[in-house]
């Protein structure tokens, strides 16, 4: 675990969670056809990744769909057999799965072997629960005993690669009173939450109006909500729930206008530097496949951002910390 004694001393942090979870995060939302499309880059961008977290020391927390965590896709149809989810929607469901259907891509987009092995590997890095199927907690028709088998799944999954997950990132951001019992009970210590302003505000994915999500991307350019930050000391082990670790901002891919781009990173490292200048956490966060567009630029701006964290470890003791790290010194 990375500590330095000067770091804790200012109760400041920065950290980043991904949702790793490749055809298993869109499934539900982008056609077959287009996925693969977009994601033929999947692997590379991976590869980039992570040389650029090597490059800059950073700590990372990987929220991995259990899906991905299979050998071979023989393995994965065999694990999942007889499982389901009973959404209302039936789509949100990735069960029963089917061989055919899962022929239809390339076995890259839908496992993920390799790549979890070079993530155990690296000391700076956390593997971290996204859920075994992708699972949203707030959607209508599931109840807690679905999400209860899902979480013994993952267990299964930690028990396989030889760790525990001490950390989980909800999908679709969507938390649950309830599930959040039922994960500490499985050795959860921390979640990210939501920041608390209306347009990050919990709530499904059917139901969240128009002008909400376009408000969320505006925000990422311009200052149209208060990004609120929060002290190691402030976070609460509250009885039998996991710490919230809230998101600071989500990191947006990269446009064809590059001053959209100047603004998102420069409001980014305005926040940065208030977090650290003031000893609290700044926690960033975005899907591995969002680089799929727009690569070079993408990884062009992470850079500057990483680059920009060192400098303010320099002057303001800021490490970078995994989010169960972070968590370490919650009393």
């Amino acid at each position: 675990m990375y500590l330095c004694e000067n770091c804790m001393a200012n109760k400041g942090a920065f950290c980043i969670s991904l949702d790793f979870e490749k055809y298993w995060g869109v499934r539900d939302v982008r056609q077959t056809q287009d996925i693969a499309q977009e994601f033929v880059a999947i692997n590379d961008v991976l590869t980039q990744l992570l040389k650029t977290f090597d490059k800059y020391n950073t700590h990372v927390t990987w929220a991995v769909v259990g899906l991905l965590v299979h050998d071979t896709i023989e393995e994965l149809l065999t694990a999942s057999k007889g499982m389901q989810i009973g959404y209302k929607d039936h789509n949100l469901s990735p069960f029963p799965l089917s061989k055919l259907n899962l022929e239809t891509m390339h076995e890259d987009l839908i496992i993920a072997p390799q790549e979890i092995k070079n993530i155990l590997q690296n000391k700076n890095y956390e593997l971290a629960s996204h859920t075994y199927s992708h699972y949203y907690c707030l959607e209508s028709g599931q109840y807690i005993e679905d999400f209860k088998l899902d979480l013994q799944k993952m267990t299964s999954i930690a028990e396989k690669l030889n760790i525990q997950f001490k950390s989980i990132v909800f999908p679709r951001n969507q938390v649950d009173e309830t599930c959040l019992a039922a994960c500490f009970n499985e050795g959860i210590l921390v979640y990210r939450g939501n920041q608390p302003n209306k347009y990050w505000r919990n709530s499904t994915y059917g139901t969240e109006p128009f002008i909400k999500k376009l408000m969320r991307v505006l925000d990422a350019y311009f200052p149209l909500s208060k990004t609120d930050t929060i002290k190691i000391d402030a976070l609460k082990a509250e009885n039998e729930r996991p710490i919230n670790l809230p998101a600071s901002r989500f990191l947006r891919p990269a446009q064809k206008f590059n001053f959209l781009d100047h603004l998102k990173v420069r409001r980014i490292k305005k926040e940065m530097r208030k977090a650290a200048k003031s000893g609290a956490i700044y926690h960033l966060w975005w899907h591995p496949h969002n680089f799929c567009t727009f690569t070079e630029e993408n990884l062009k701006q992470l850079a500057e951002i990483l680059k920009y964290q060192q400098a303010l470890h320099q002057e303001f003791n800021f490490p970078s910390l995994t989010m169960s790290e972070i968590a370490a010194h919650v009393k």
